[in-house]
Formats: C-alpha cells, sequence, structure tokens
C-alpha cells in the first residue's frame, strides 16, 4: 500500500507527497518485484490507478479510510 496525501485540515497544502508516493509505487513495481495493491488517494488517469494528487473532499484521506485500508491489505496477505 502507497499513501500519498498533500492536503491536510491543519496544515498549508503540501505539493509533492502524493507524487513521491507515485514514484516509489511505481519503483518497487519496476525494480522490486513488489504488486502495489493499494494507493491512497487513488484515482485513474489513461486507464492506469495512481494517486491522487488534488483529490475532491469526499476522496480525501481520513484516519478511518486509512485503517479500512490497512485492515483490507491485511487480510488479503493472510489468505495467501
Amino acid at each position: 500500500m502507497v499513501v500519498g496525501i498533500n492536503n491536510y485540515p491543519w496544515l498549508q497544502n503540501l505539493t509533492t507527497p502524493a507524487n513521491d508516493a507515485e514514484q516509489i509505487a511505481c519503483l518497487l513495481h519496476q525494480h522490486g518485484g513488489f504488486q502495489v495493491v493499494k494507493r491512497l488517494p487513488v484515482t485513474e488517469k489513461e486507464g492506469i490507478l495512481v494517486v491522487e494528487k488534488n483529490p475532491s473532499s469526499q476522496k480525501l484521506v481520513n484516519s478511518a479510510k486509512l485503517k479500512q485500508a490497512i485492515a483490507e491489505l491485511f487480510n488479503a496477505l493472510s489468505s495467501l
């Protein structure tokens, strides 16, 4: 799972975390043999899922969404 959050309610919007997260996801997939199964927040660009740089308020990552994604990740891993 790769998480890139540009927007926090208590900080001025950041500009690079989502880009950095997407680059890490690509490097892990291409050179590390990892399968990136989840990106947060996610959008589709040219048919490929990528970390969304400027999500709408409905797609912002909050603690509940992050907890759910972590639970899903570990549930998926335990079924391997």
